[in-house]
C-alpha cells in the first residue's frame, strides 16, 4: 500500500506554510506508526486504495451507469456511491448507457477511462468512493502526508521535492486565481504535507513513485564481496 495518510481534521487547513496544532499531532503520530487516516476509519480508506490498485476487467454494452457501478462494487467488494445531486445538476442521468470493455488494468485507471467520456470522476469521501462531476471534485480537497525520506537529496532539503511537484503537477492549482492546493515539507518528519483534490493527488503519487524508482536505480550497490587486503 502506498505510504500516505489522509488527514481529515475539519476546518484545519494548510495555509501560509504552517500547520495547526491538531495537524502537528496527527503527523507526529503518523511518523511513529503505520500510515493512518485521522478523523476517519483507517481500514475503510485502506480497503478503497487496495481495491483501486487491484487489476480489473469488464465488458459493458449499453448498461445503465447505476448498474455498472453496482456491478463493480460487487466484484471488488467495497462501497461506491453516485453523487446524485451533482450528477443531476450537471444533467447526467444515472440510467445513462455505458459501453466500455477493458481488461488487465487497475480499477483506478479503468474508472478514469470510463467516467472521462461523461466528464465525471471519482473521489474518496466519507469512507466511500463517490462518483461525481469534475466541477464538484475540483472544489473538494483533503490533506495527505507522504513520507519522502528515500527521495531527499544528499543535503536533506525537502524543498526540492516541493518545487518539483509544484512545477510538474497542476501548476495553476498552487498559485494564482485557481489556487486550491498547498504543500509544505515537514522537516522533522521528513514528509510532505499536501492539501489538494483527489485528481491531483493521483498525479502526485505517480510522480513520487517514478522518482522513487529512479532513486533506487541510481543508488550505488552495496559491495557483496570483501576485498583481499593483500591484493
Amino acid at each position: 500500500m502506498r505510504m500516505l495518510a489522509v488527514i481529515a481534521i475539519g476546518s484545519c487547513l494548510l495555509s501560509a506554510g504552517q500547520l495547526c496544532a491538531q495537524e502537528e499531532a496527527a503527523l507526529a503520530a503518523l511518523a511513529r506508526s503505520q500510515p493512518i487516516f485521522v478523523g476517519a476509519d483507517t481500514a475503510s480508506y485502506a480497503r478503497i486504495y487496495r481495491a483501486l490498485d487491484s487489476e480489473t476487467a469488464f465488458d459493458y454494452l449499453d448498461q445503465p451507469l447505476k448498474d455498472v457501478i453496482d456491478d463493480i462494487k460487487f466484484n471488488h467488494n467495497f462501497e461506491i456511491v453516485l453523487d446524485n445531486k451533482a450528477l443531476e445538476d450537471f444533467g447526467i442521468d444515472t440510467g445513462t448507457p455505458i459501453t466500455r470493455s477493458l481488461k488487465g488494468v487497475s480499477l483506478r485507471s479503468a474508472l478514469r477511462l470510463m467516467l472521462r467520456d461523461l466528464e465525471l470522476t471519482c473521489v474518496i469521501r466519507d469512507e466511500v468512493l463517490q462518483i461525481t462531476t469534475l466541477e464538484a471534485a475540483a472544489s473538494d480537497t483533503s490533506i495527505r502526508l507522504y513520507p519522502v525520506v528515500e527521495l531527499l537529496p544528499p543535503n536533506g532539503d525537502g524543498k526540492v521535492l516541493v518545487e518539483l511537484i509544484k512545477t510538474l503537477v497542476a501548476p495553476k492549482s498552487w498559485c494564482g486565481s485557481d489556487t486550491v492546493g498547498s504543500i509544505i515539507y515537514v522537516e522533522h518528519l521528513e514528509s510532505l504535507a499536501i492539501r489538494q483534490t483527489d485528481e491531483v493527488f493521483h498525479e502526485i503519487e505517480e510522480l513520487l513513485a517514478a522518482t522513487k524508482q529512479l532513486a533506487q536505480h541510481q543508488r550505488p550497490k552495496a559491495r557483496t564481496q570483501e576485498t583481499d587486503p593483500f591484493e
